[in-house]
């Protein structure tokens, strides 16, 4: 929406939009980047990977798993395990590949589950990188 655009519905003039705009930037409170849908450009796999780590390895994998491109999502979170990851991929193999030659290797990984997004109605946009 360009800033006329909402200046009107916020009667405000687009000048003060953009200045706002730029002060929400500066102050890391807002980003703006392009969201794809995976699926439209052939990344037909979205699955959620849950993996119990060693508490002393958490941030390590954290950090790991964030160069990742696959990865486009990843915390740290409470209860059974203690990083979930969103993670989107072409084909099946490439999920199993990613699998056994990159979370497989990580120090500290006790366990995965993975679960396979086979409807996604809400939030099917991904960040590209």
């Amino acid at each position: 929406m360009s800033s006329e655009t909402l200046g009107k519905k916020l009667s405000l003039s687009a000048a003060t939009v953009r200045r706002r705009i730029r002060n929400l930037i500066k102050r890391d409170a807002l980003k703006i980047s392009a969201l794809v849908n995976p699926a439209k450009l052939g990344f037909a796999t979205v699955c959620v990977i849950a993996l119990d780590v060693a508490t002393t390895n958490i941030e390590a994998v954290m950090e790991v798993l964030s160069q990742f491109n696959e990865v486009k999502w990843v915390s740290a979170t409470t209860g059974k395990y203690d990083v979930m990851v969103v993670a989107s991929f072409r084909y099946h193999d490439d999920l199993l590949k990613f699998l056994e030659n990159k979370v497989a290797k990580l120090d500290g990984i006790r366990d995965t589950e993975t679960f396979v997004c086979l409807g996604i109605r809400k939030g099917r946009y991904m960040h590209i990188l």
